[in-house]
């Protein structure tokens, strides 16, 4: 099993953003390390997610700090001219999202983690199950909310 993450899952976590699925975002992070689980972020997300993380007060040595625990957990998934070219050939609402959708598909992940399901719902295929924290928690790997998160 591979994961691909979306930079929104990524911000829940280091921000516990309450708009967001914050504690199965925690879960998927800790159970992913300790099950050895490989996650991806594209390059992208490292650059959007460092950029938000400064927009939210974090600065310098904590930034940093935290920025090498995020590279600790993740692999780096990278993007080609092609792939980014057909991200923007396709008909996605976000073309942010396309490009993470793109990159997922090019390296060959199982699942795509996200918490905006609205802009891949016409996506999920056999080569990539795109789910919600919640979702994958839930449906993929039978945990109960409640009682394991």
């Amino acid at each position: 099993m591979r994961l691909f993450i979306d930079t929104n899952v990524v911000l829940d976590h280091a921000l516990f953003r309450t708009t967001g699925q914050p504690y199965e975002a925690k879960y998927i992070l800790s159970w992913a390390d300790q099950q050895r689980i490989p996650m991806f972020v594209s390059t992208g997300s490292f650059y959007t997610f460092t950029y938000l993380m400064e927009k939210n007060g974090i600065r310098q040595k904590e930034l940093a700090d935290r920025l090498l625990s995020y590279l600790h957990a993740f692999q780096i998934a990278e993007h080609d001219k092609t792939s980014l070219a057909t991200a923007l050939a396709d008909n996605f609402r976000d073309i942010e999202d396309s490009f993470q959708y793109q990159c997922a598909l090019k390296s060959g992940w199982d699942f795509l983690i996200t918490n905006n399901l609205r802009d891949y719902r016409l996506r999920d295929n056999d080569k990539l199950t795109i789910q919600s924290p919640l979702h994958f928690l839930t449906n993929t790997l039978q945990k109960q909310k409640g009682i394991d998160f």
